[in-house]
């Protein structure tokens, strides 16, 4: 299977529910483990969905199994919610009761009588929780590849995966900003992987002498 931002998702019924927005990939394992799908335009909902409920996926298109119906049940990607802040939280931003001095125009006789009073700021802080499994990176398309040199050699463009097993066989990435070029690199050279950068254990020249990849 393979898989590509912004490529349509549906239901076995041939109902749009979104489009990809990232891969979620488990580092330890090089295995996908979800899909988040967007919903929406302007500011889209993001669903976690399972890899295992992907029934299809190519370029083109992403299809889910039949048990699937909508994606209404599905977590968020991202939850946010408020908690108390620490006391070392509130000493190192200032959040804290302060007394601050006003003007109260008491008696109404045309002078103004200083008063002072305790004014409490909020405390609270937000947290944000991404509903994915620990340690997993939710990969961007367009995230840098570098080689073993630091150099950067390409932007991650679609993800092909075993799809007996969903673990990551190939990275597809392009090259050049007009006329680009596309490598498909074997996953097993890949050195380590965060949200916005693939590091590969090879150089660039071992790179550039793969051959350019032709397919859909």
């Amino acid at each position: 299977m393979q898989f590509k931002e912004g490529v349509t998702v549906f239901t076995a019924n041939r109902n749009e529910v979104g489009t990809i927005g990232r891969v979620v990939i488990d580092p330890r394992t090089a295995e996908v483990t979800h899909l988040i799908v967007n919903q929406g335009l302007l500011l889209p909902d993001q669903k976690v969905v399972p890899v295992e409920l992907v029934q299809t996926a190519d370029a083109d298109r992403v299809t889910l199994r039949k048990e699937v119906e909508d994606l209404e049940d599905y977590p968020n990607f991202e939850e946010q919610y408020y908690r108390e802040m620490t006391a070392a939280e509130r000493s190192r931003t200032g959040y804290a009761q302060q007394t601050t001095s006003s003007l109260y125009w008491y008696p109404p006789y045309g002078y103004a009588s200083p008063l002072s009073y305790p004014t409490y700021i909020p405390n609270t802080a937000v947290e944000t929780v991404r509903n994915i499994p620990k340690r997993a990176v939710p990969l961007r398309e367009g995230a840098t590849v570098t080689s073993v040199e630091e150099e950067p050699v390409g932007a991650v463009e679609r993800v092909f995966t075993e799809a007996e097993t969903d673990e990551v066989t190939h990275f597809l990435i392009s090259q050049g900003m007009l006329f680009k070029k596309h490598k498909l690199v074997p996953a097993d050279w890949v050195q380590s992987i965060s949200e916005n950068e693939v590091h590969l254990a090879v150089g660039t020249e071992q790179l550039q002498d793969l051959p350019d990849y032709e397919g859909g």
